[in-house]
């Protein structure tokens, strides 16, 4: 019971998102969705956690993540329309290049969400993710200086996420 409680946000979050998939928040969909998320929060949460007792968190607040979701879908809405301008018009031609770039995230699972928001942007591709560096597949690069590249790169994930209060979850 102390594992369902001390993770309710969790199980709101999917029992809503379970609501939306069957499209109705009628109340045997909401129960439905409680008893689903529960069950499923249970099993993740004995598979995948640490028993040892020292875990990193995974946490992030619900307004971070609102607030990375959308950051994340509005530069993918950008950039796939940048790709689409080059497909058509061939211009500029495509010069990919490998690029390394140094996050400020501290937390772990910060710069695992950085290197997947990068990956899932058209147009670069995160090959590596060591200690503070990412290595990243560039298509269209538009920069050769690093501090160019880090901001044009990593910019605005790095921001929504490396604020004071979302690094100390």
């Amino acid at each position: 019971m102390k594992y369902i409680l001390r993770s309710w946000q969790t199980i709101v979050i999917s029992t809503v998102f379970w609501c939306i998939l069957n499209e109705s928040f009628a109340l045997n969909r909401l129960i439905e969705g409680v008893v689903v998320s529960v069950i499923t929060y249970l099993f993740i949460y004995f598979l995948f956690a640490d028993q040892s007792g020292t875990s990193i968190s995974y946490r992030l607040s619900i307004l971070a993540l609102i607030k990375l979701t959308i950051i994340l879908g509005w530069n993918i809405y950008l950039s796939s329309l940048r790709a689409i301008k080059i497909i058509l018009f061939q211009s500029p031609s495509p010069a990919p290049t490998i690029v390394h770039v140094h996050t400020k995230a501290i937390n772990k699972w910060h710069k695992c969400l950085i290197a997947n928001a990068i990956t899932l942007t058209p147009g670069t591709v995160t090959l590596n993710l060591t200690n503070d560096e990412l290595i990243v597949l560039w298509l269209y690069p538009t920069s050769d200086e690093p501090n160019e590249m880090n901001k044009a790169i990593l910019g605005p994930f790095e921001k929504a996420l490396c604020e004071r209060s979302l690094l100390n979850d």
